[in-house]
């Protein structure tokens, strides 16, 4: 009997998430069928980029069942950000400060479908308790990986805590495909605001709020 090779790497890769207490692909899902609240998902698109079409098509295989998630795809004929395309936005509770360049991909699909729901709120972290200060942008580089998963998840909460924080998650491994040149050389990596660099995922939300503040 031959093995489904796309079924044996979801099956390993719920066994890493769910090992690293994190939700799998299918958790996520169902947490978007208890979205309260509407939800716009904006992609800003690369006019003629085939890697934002492909984009596109995946994100509505993840989010085409969900009543309350609205994707809405928007072209861009000039595209000067020097980042992956394209950048989806997660409104809603989250309004817009969630920004994903790139695909998220593979072991990244769980973490970026929990960001959704939780802005339409499906999910809450346990305690906002010390994470409502954080202020300003952090740039997040990642590559399909449990490593930058964690720091996707640990930086989910503060970014519901704070009103004023912003999170970039870029996904390098689209930026490479792209023709890119990444700036990080290992990952996780976090810019802060102040335009430090630092590596490695946190340990917790506690961990991820002091990103803000250094």
């Amino acid at each position: 009997m031959a093995i489904d090779e796309t079924m044996l790497r979801r099956a390993i890769t719920d066994v890493l998430l769910s090992s690293a207490g994190l939700p799998t692909l299918a958790e996520a899902k169902k947490l978007l069928s208890k979205i309260k609240e509407r939800v716009e998902v904006i992609v800003e698109e690369r006019s003629g980029s085939k890697v934002s079409e492909q984009v596109l098509s995946h994100l509505h295989s993840l989010l085409g069942g969900a009543e309350k998630v609205k994707l809405l795809p928007v072209w861009v004929k000039e595209w000067t950000l020097e980042r992956p395309d394209p950048l989806i936005l997660v409104g809603g509770r989250l309004g817009g400060r969630y920004r994903f360049y790139g695909d998220p991909a593979e072991i990244l699909e769980p973490m970026f479908l929990l960001a959704v729901a939780a802005a339409g709120g499906a999910w809450k972290p346990k305690t906002c308790k010390g994470l409502e200060a954080a202020k300003g942008t952090v740039v997040l580089y990642v590559v399909p990986g449990l490593p930058c998963a964690k720091a996707m998840y640990h930086t989910l909460p503060v970014m519901l805590c704070s009103k004023e924080a912003v999170l970039e998650v870029i996904n390098i491994e689209t930026w490479i495909l792209e023709g890119g040149k990444p700036p990080v050389s290992r990952v996780p990596a976090f810019l802060t605001p102040r335009g430090r660099l630092h590596m490695g995922a946190p340990r917790g939300p506690a961990d991820a709020v002091k990103l803000w503040q250094g």
